[in-house]
């Protein structure tokens, strides 16, 4: 019988990074401990949305350490490192592998220009360079649509920072960095090499022709590796900084969309997630790539080969709930800010105050863009909105407003991909924001689906990479296999009594973005 071995899974999101120490066996994978720790953003003018990348080191540094004393686990005892990470950011370092500036998000939307530029033509189709998109989708199978993706970043620094870019030897996301913080190694998984949207899916290789049209060197960037596969054992810096040893290895890993979707189960054609994070989506497996420009929605690869994820993304989900905490909530309710209160504690209240404003808030409606949008339109000048206040509107009722608004975006991104794609009876919804059962409740009655929420719905990122670790030591049959671990909670049943007014409100919710372009556009361009 194969003995045991332990590991460590980081999900290293947006605001912080969560871990937790695993036992692996055969068939099977058991937490011990789990650990969390927070991490900043910086707001920059002009768009911009930065991160220390020593910050997010320091996450990883001080979970392991406190994993092992905690738990009083030898660190020759750690047989790997998994990692899950947030994608589409910019990591640029030198030949030291030195970061060069702060790591823009994905979030980063000072690149608004880079894009229009890249988009001049005669020829346009909602408002992108007709010829170089198409260009792109058949050599990738999906497009560079937004002006917060990477190659528009790496083409800000190379036009504002001239000085950093000149010295710049590689050009990578989070995870990339992570890994080769870790093992001294320039490479990145094939999921991440995807969405860096400068891939060739075909050949599944850096494209030579993607690359010359954004402007990148194709020598910036790492080599593409398995997330199955190990990317190398730790340093010796690394693990005396992490407190392990060199005998520990390293996983290649995945971004935040692949294994949050392992981790959620959803291993099959037609299973569908809805993630409530700091950001938010909704995916579902299908068999090949496609996309939707019209409605900026598109596929990308997962962990298990021959399953792509089709994919649409709100710029800003479970964030509009910790806004409206720490902006709505003020006046009497300094219960959030209690350290003793537990997440779940703090969503209840939440949730009790929503909860007494009834299905439709009043009339009240949020309109959830605090930093821009994705999907199904794709405006980095947009902003949020309370509509239709009242004199006698009250706090309840905008809690309420702000949930239904994240329901309502979820609702109008799965609406449009069920139209396209064979798409299954139940949604698994997780991320922090899925602990409300207020959003989970509204979610199913808009959608007339059943809503399963997974037992722990905040650690199914660090559950995908802790499964990568499963198969790769041959614990599991195959990552299809993951399914079981996913264990469902709670089950939320579609009530169509409340359906009526939930429409009536979301039929005005889709009309406004639209109608808004230009102003948003005039208020905010410059800013």
């Amino acid at each position: 019988m194969m003995e045991k071995r332990l590991v460590i899974a980081y999900d290293m999101g947006t605001t912080g990074n969560k871990a937790c120490l695993y036992s692996l066996r055969a068939g099977g994978i058991e937490k011990i401990a789990e650990k969390q720790v927070k991490y900043g953003v910086s707001i920059r003018p002009g768009g911009g949305v930065e991160q220390d990348p020593e910050e997010l080191w320091g996450s990883i540094r001080g979970i392991s350490k406190a994993l092992l004393a905690e738990t009083g686990t030898r660190p020759e005892d750690i047989a790997m490192l998994s990692f899950c990470t947030q994608m589409q950011a910019v990591v640029l370092v030198d030949k030291n592998g030195k970061v060069l500036r702060p790591i823009m998000n994905y979030m980063d939307e000072r690149a608004a220009s880079q894009f229009e530029k890249f988009n001049e033509g005669p020829v346009k189709i909602d408002g992108l360079n007709a010829v170089k998109h198409f260009a792109a989708i058949r050599e990738n199978g999906i497009t560079a649509a937004s002006a917060k993706d990477p190659v528009y970043k790496y083409g800000w620094v190379r036009e504002n920072e001239p000085e950093i870019f000149a010295q710049v030897y590689k050009y990578l996301d989070v995870g990339g960095w992570v890994l080769h913080r870790c093992t001294g190694r320039y490479v990145t998984t094939e999921d991440v090499a995807f969405t860096a949207l400068v891939y060739d899916a075909r050949k599944h290789q850096w494209s030579e022709k993607l690359c010359h049209m954004h402007k990148i060197e194709m020598g910036h960037l790492p080599e593409i590796i398995g997330s199955t596969e190990c990317a190398g054992n730790l340093t010796e810096e690394a693990a005396a900084d992490l407190g392990l040893t060199t005998d520990c290895k390293v996983i290649g890993g995945g971004g935040d969309v692949a294994m949050i979707a392992l981790g959620a189960g959803c291993t099959k054609l037609g299973d569908t997630l809805v993630y409530v994070g700091t950001s938010g989506w909704v995916t579902t497996c299908v068999d090949k790539l496609g996309i939707d420009l019209t409605n900026s929605i598109g596929s990308t690869v997962g962990a298990q080969q021959g399953i792509y994820l089709y994919f649409a993304e709100m710029e800003l989900a479970g964030k509009n709930i910790e806004w409206a905490r720490d902006q709505v909530m003020l006046d009497g309710e300094d219960v959030y800010k209690t350290k003793e209160l537990s997440d779940e504690d703090v969503m209840k209240r939440i949730g009790e105050i929503a909860g007494s404003s009834p299905p439709g808030a009043g009339g009240v409606i949020f309109m959830p863009y605090l930093l821009g949008n994705r999907c199904p339109f794709e405006d980095v000048y947009c902003r949020a909105s309370f509509y239709n206040i009242s004199l006698m509107s009250t706090k309840a009722d905008l809690m309420r407003s702000v949930i239904e608004g994240i329901a309502y975006h979820m609702y109008w991104m799965l609406e449009l991909i069920e139209k396209q794609k064979p798409m299954n009876s139940i949604l698994r919804i997780i991320g922090g924001g899925a602990k409300s059962d207020l959003l989970c409740q509204t979610l199913a009655d808009l959608s007339g689906h059943t809503v399963e929420r997974t037992k722990e719905p905040q650690n199914a990122g660090v559950l995908g990479a802790g499964i990568l670790a499963a198969n790769h030591f041959a614990y599991l049959d195959s990552l299809e296999d993951a399914r079981r671990f996913a264990q469902v909670g709670d089950v939320f049943v579609p009530n169509p009594e409340t359906r009526e007014q939930y429409m009536k409100n979301y039929g005005i919710y889709k009309q406004w973005p639209a109608q808004n372009k230009k102003n948003f556009r005039f208020l905010n361009r410059h800013r």
